[in-house]
This record gives C-alpha cells, structure tokens and sequence, in this order.
C-alpha cells in the first residue's frame, strides 16, 4: 500500500553548515552533507507495528561499473562513520558553546554583581570556541576550526568510491588529535566552569545558563531545496 525509498545513505550527521550540490534540481535534491554510503552487502528491513515485527531480506550489489576492491570500500565505509561522528559531536559543541556564549554576553551587558566573573569565563569560552585575536599559539585548535576542518574532510571522503589517499589519513588523524583536544576542554568546561558561573547567577538572582543547540531546529527545516 505505500513503498518507502532508502537512498542507501546512514542517517546524516548534525552540521553546522549544510549546502546543495551545483547539479541541485529544486524541490528535489537532499542537502548535504548526507549521512555515509550503505555497502554492498546482505541487510535485514525490519517494520515494527505495535508489538509486533515484520522482516524482509535487502540485498546490495555493488555498482558493476566500479572496480574498487572491497577492502578499499570498507577502509572508505570506516574513514566515513569516523568523521560523521566527530562532526555531529563537533557541531552539537559549537552550538552549545556559542548559546553559552551569547547567553553569557546578555549576562554581562546587565548591572549584575556576577558581571566581572561572567566576563572572565565569557573570554575563556571565546577562546575555546573561535580563538584570540591576540594569541601568540599559531593554529591552536579551536571548536570551530575543528569542526569546519572535519565537516571538509567528510565531505571529500565521500566524493568518489576509492580507499582513502595516504593525504587523507594523515588530514583525518590530525583532526582527530584536534578534535579530542577541543572536546575535552569543552567538557571540562561545562563540568568544572559552567556550574561555577550558574552558582554565583544563582547567587546574584539571575536565571541559570544551558547549553543549547539548534539541532531540533534543522531537524524541522526543509531538507530538500
């Protein structure tokens, strides 16, 4: 009674940015980046009603056109699911960090006795987040260089079915090495800093501040264009 399509792609990863390729046919095209590429193999459709569940065989064949070995395909399919990973914990980051940090900056603009502590935490953040002009530590990681670097290479992985280049790797490794340093500092700043800041808002009678992010936001904008 009713067909459903899978276009052979994981769910797609949380970005900060989304874009349509130059090839776009309005109304009709999904936005990138999409989730990683389904390999050929056997899989299980699973359709569940109420308690109870219905199964069917699906089987994909690989494109008899490409020629690439397996166990590129897998090095590839791996590479893929890493970097959609790290972007969707990257991006949620980003965005909790700056609702933070523009939570923080309406915080300060207030006559409040908790502004100059405010002030002081907003300039870590800042730092995290985007860096310091001011910086001496050329390149030092921050959360959104991380993630624009990461969302950059998920998005040339994917663009032909080959094994990962040795350029590749390295790139991808590299952002790793940046990324778990970001994310540390970022959840050491919600465990240790954060809840300083809401105990002296708390103190000074202000409303609280919580990591948000706009994620149930694109969830409900159009995807396709």
């Amino acid at each position: 009674m009713h067909r459903w399509v899978w276009d052979l792609h994981y769910a797609e990863p949380v970005s900060t940015q989304h874009e349509f390729p130059i090839s776009a046919v309005r109304h009709d095209t999904p936005r990138l980046p999409l989730g990683p590429l389904a390999l050929p193999g056997q899989y299980t459709v699973r359709l569940k009603i109420g308690e109870k569940t219905l199964t069917a065989p699906l089987i994909i064949r690989a494109d008899p056109r490409v020629d690439t070995p397996m166990g590129d395909l897998h090095r590839q399919f791996d590479m893929q699911m890493k970097l959609a990973s790290m972007l969707s914990d990257s991006s949620i980051a980003v965005m909790e960090a700056r609702s933070v940090h523009e939570q923080l900056q309406k915080l300060t603009q207030a006559d409040s006795a908790a502004a100059g502590s405010l002030k002081a935490s907003d300039r870590k953040l800042t730092a995290l987040l985007e860096g310091i002009e001011q910086s001496t530590v050329a390149g030092s990681p921050t959360l959104v260089k991380a993630n624009e670097t990461i969302f950059g290479l998920y998005g040339s992985n994917g663009s032909a079915s080959a094994a990962p280049t040795v350029a590749q790797e390295n790139a991808a490794s590299e952002a790793a090495n940046d990324f778990n340093a970001v994310m540390k500092s970022w959840n050491n700043f919600k465990a240790s800093e954060l809840p300083q800041i809401n105990a002296a808002l708390r103190k000074a009678g202000q409303p609280e501040i919580h990591p948000e992010n706009q994620n149930r936001m694109e969830d409900s904008a159009p995807h396709e264009e």
